[in-house]
């Protein structure tokens, strides 16, 4: 038995994550419940960025490190979904 994650946006969704990061995250977790990818290391890798991220804040890039930042909540939410599938 498989269970899906929800569809639907939640109210309280941000711009980002209505427009962005749903609609990413769905492919991307169905490309990874096709390889031996575990959710947990999704977790891991996505810990990689944001350790990066915090490396740079001092950083003169911000766009970069929001972009860095975005990412992370991205995979956050891939490994979400893929827990799920």
């Amino acid at each position: 038995m498989t269970i899906s994650a929800p569809t639907q946006t939640s109210p309280y969704d941000g711009l980002v994550s209505r427009y962005l990061n749903r609609h990413v995250s769905r492919p991307v977790a169905r490309l990874l419940a096709r390889t031996p990818v575990t959710p947990n290391q999704v977790t891991v890798f996505s810990l990689g960025i944001a350790t990066g991220a915090l490396a740079g804040f001092g950083a003169e890039t911000l766009l970069t490190l929001a972009v860095l930042t975005n990412v992370v909540a991205l995979l956050r939410v891939v490994s979400a979904r893929r827990a799920l599938e």
